[in-house]
């Protein structure tokens, strides 16, 4: 989740839904995709295996309904590093969706 919660405010990435992660809130969002701050600098980040920890600049009441967007899903990391923009091409998509 880090990578991708990273990913899409990175400017370099050009996400169309980039203005949904200043929405949630999160640390930083707003100035990374302003070109403001790295990536790096996003309030998110991995515990461990099991545990992620957002960091927010206030309360957002409805954060927790707000992580079911398309725009925070988990993408495979690996795959978009080997493919770039061809990663989402059926023979080269690795998902974790419900079938």
């Amino acid at each position: 989740f880090v990578y991708s919660f990273q990913r899409a405010v990175d400017p370099a990435t050009a996400s169309p839904y980039a203005w949904y992660m200043e929405y949630t809130k999160m640390k930083n969002a707003k100035d990374i995709v302003a070109g403001k701050k790295d990536k790096s600098e996003l309030g998110v980040k991995a515990v461990d295996d099991h545990t992620l920890v957002v960091e927010l600049d206030t309360a957002v009441p409805y954060f927790v309904m707000m992580m079911g967007h398309t725009t925070v899903k988990p993408v495979h990391q690996a795959t978009v590093e080997k493919f770039g923009d061809q990663w989402t091409k059926p023979e080269n998509f690795v998902g974790n969706g419900a079938y």
